[in-house]
Order: structure tokens, then sequence, then C-alpha cells
């Protein structure tokens, strides 16, 4: 009796120490994979666990997550407005004064204004929900699209899509509204409500094409046949509804479901 109690006392601890030796191994095989590029795509649990500094800025961001109330400033010399363009940074022209940006030129061609509501980073979501919330007065709209602007369509956030960061892991972004396809319509996710909590972060995040294990294998990845539908959907709704004026000359409304929740276009 004394020996069976002793085989099974060796045996558990030998089961115990084997236990100990698989998960000291697990923990240094994801350090070190973390450490030399994270090819295995190792994340900690606390990518969410934000700060109190993060959370109020999350908080405080706007319905689009981040946006400039107003259009770029131009000459006064030029007024009346004639038009206007959205777009990210290449239609803003973030790395030149306002004097210098091509819509400041074109304005000065045109003798008239045209608007420079571009914002860095801008998906062509952001791009459309921020036309509907500026309603521009002028004759004519230029969308500015560049190809990032598309792949930005499929992230919740910049917190997966901008790549990894310090210690090759993501960075925490604020959120933005993204659309989804739903029964080949699109559908508008907006931001989570405030008071946001990390738990409606990661459920927004639950959208995030980049958050996932075949988004986060390549920065530039091959278009799929849903990538492709989404596109188009994207692309047909923005041109044909959005960006256009009707006939009377009154700027286009969006239908359901593209606009944003009057909530949050209160924001």
């Amino acid at each position: 009796m004394g020996l069976s109690r002793r085989h099974g006392l060796f045996i558990g601890i030998g089961l115990l120490l084997i236990f100990i030796a698989v998960e000291i191994q697990s923990y240094a095989f994801g350090k070190l994979s973390i450490a030399n590029g994270n090819s295995f795509q190792f994340y900690q649990a606390d990518v969410f666990d934000l700060a109190p500094e993060q959370l109020t800025r999350e908080n405080n961001a706007g319905p689009l997550g981040w946006q400039s109330n107003a259009p770029r400033p131009q000459s006064s010399e030029l007024s009346p407005s004639c038009g206007s363009a959205f777009g990210d940074s290449m239609t803003h022209g973030d790395e030149v004064t306002d004097d210098e940006a091509w819509l400041h030129r074109l304005s000065e061609r045109l003798g008239c204004n045209v608007q420079n509501f571009g914002i860095g980073g801008y998906g062509l979501d952001q791009a459309a929900l921020r036309y509907e919330l500026a309603s521009p007065p002028g004759d004519f709209v230029i969308v500015g699209l560049f190809i990032e602007m598309l792949r930005r369509d499929l992230a919740a956030s910049w917190t997966f899509y901008q790549g990894p960061a310090q210690n090759n892991l993501p960075a925490y972004s604020v959120t933005k509204p993204i659309f989804v396809m739903a029964n080949e319509k699109l559908e508008l996710v907006a931001r989570p409500t405030q008071p946001v909590t990390r738990q409606a972060i990661v459920q927004h995040h639950r959208q995030d094409f980049f958050s996932t294990r075949s988004g986060r294998n390549c920065l530039f990845r091959t278009a799929t046949p849903q990538d492709a539908q989404y596109i188009a959907a994207t692309l047909t709704k923005i041109t044909s509804t959005t960006f256009r004026r009707t006939s009377s000359g009154s700027p286009a409304t969006l239908p359901m479901p593209l606009h944003l929740p009057k909530k949050s276009l209160s924001a």
C-alpha cells in the first residue's frame, strides 16, 4: 500500500514538472517570437487595456474618430467657394503649407475657393461620412482616392492596420466607423458610444480585417472576391449617391444605412 501511494505521488510530481516545463517553453517561445519579428503573430492580451489618458482620448473623439470641423484655410480673396474635395493626406497636402497645397493652386486657377476637407489617415468610408457631415457649398465635389484608403475601409482603427510597433506588437489607435457587407449591402458600424469601455472597443474590432490572422499575415495582400464585392459596393454607393448634386443643385443626401446615427452626428 505504501509503495502504491509513493508511486502515485511520483507520477503526480512528474506530471506537474512536465506541465511547468511546457508552460515555460511556451512562454519563452512566445517571447522569442515577439522579439524576432513576431512571425507567429503572438499578441499580448492587454492590447486594449488602455491607460486613463487613452480612454479619455477615445471618449473625446468625434463620430469619425479624428476630424477637423473646418476645411483647410484658403485665401479670402478667392471667395466664394465653388466646390470641395474630400480624401486623406494626399488630398489635404500634409507635407506642404496652405498656399502650396494642390487644392489651393486649383483654387487660384479657377478664381474661387475649392474647400479642402482632406484629413490624414482617412479611409474612403470616413471621407464619405465627412462629406455628409460637412454639407459643403459649391457646384462640384472632388474625391481624392488613394489605394490605401480602400484598405483602411477594412479597419476598425489603425491598431492592427498600421502593423507592429514597439516590441513587434500592435499599438492602440482611436477607433473609427467601419462599413460591413450584409446581404450584399453596406451597413455602418459606428464607433462605440460614450462612455467607451475596453469591452466595447474589443467588440468593435471584431469587424476589423487586420485583427484576423489572414489580415496580419500580409500588409499588401491579394484581393479576394469578398474584397472586390465590398469595394465595388462602396464605390457604387459613394459615386452614385454621396458625391454628387441633385438636379436642383442641392446637396445629395445619403440613404440609410449609410447615415451616421443622429446621436453621433450631433457629437
